[in-house]
């Protein structure tokens, strides 16, 4: 869980806590003596208690074949419900989806170019195709679900993938498969 969802959480319960409580923020009773006084423990305690003992079922998993991926599974888990992702990890995210917009922009842009140049295998693409040109100038471009839902049906596409193969004819990044 994120700090500022967290921020979020605890300014909602506290909101909730002193209506029931008949007070208002004027009043400057401290959180603390409002959830004494309600018997009402923290939220965000209770959450952490309920994604720990979730957690604790993956701990517990039945022992599998080796490199099965059981603790994957439980990292996975505890990034996703716990802790959420650095600063420097969601820096790496942010670069992996502006090299998969990098990627598909440049094979687009050179299936024209190539001599002979690659046609799509399903013309129904096109759009798709006229969809990743306009955002190919955008240098502030945020990837969107419906950009990714584009560029997997265009890498779906053979055309697509025929002028991936003739990548050595143009530059592409390394790691665009």
């Amino acid at each position: 869980m994120t700090e500022r969802t967290r921020s979020r959480i605890q300014a909602a319960e506290m909101s909730f806590l002193r209506r029931v409580a008949g007070r208002t923020l004027p009043d400057r009773v401290r959180s603390s003596v409002t959830r004494e006084e309600l018997g009402v423990e923290s939220l965000l305690l209770h959450v952490e208690r309920s994604q720990l003992r979730w957690l604790g079922h993956l701990f517990r998993m039945p022992p599998g074949a080796g490199e099965s991926g059981k603790s994957t599974i439980v990292k996975q888990m505890r990034i996703l419900h716990v802790d959420g992702f650095n600063p420097r990890k969601q820096q790496k995210a942010q670069d992996i989806r502006k090299n998969v917009k990098d990627a598909i922009v440049n094979i687009i842009m050179a299936m024209s170019s190539l001599a002979p140049p690659v046609a799509l295998g399903n013309p129904q693409n096109q759009s798709r195709v006229d969809y990743i040109r306009s955002i190919a100038p955008l240098s502030d471009f945020e990837c969107t679900e419906e950009f990714f839902e584009h560029a997997q049906r265009l890498w779906e596409d053979e055309g697509v993938k025929a002028c991936f193969e003739r990548a050595n004819e143009y530059q592409l990044i390394d790691c665009a498969q």
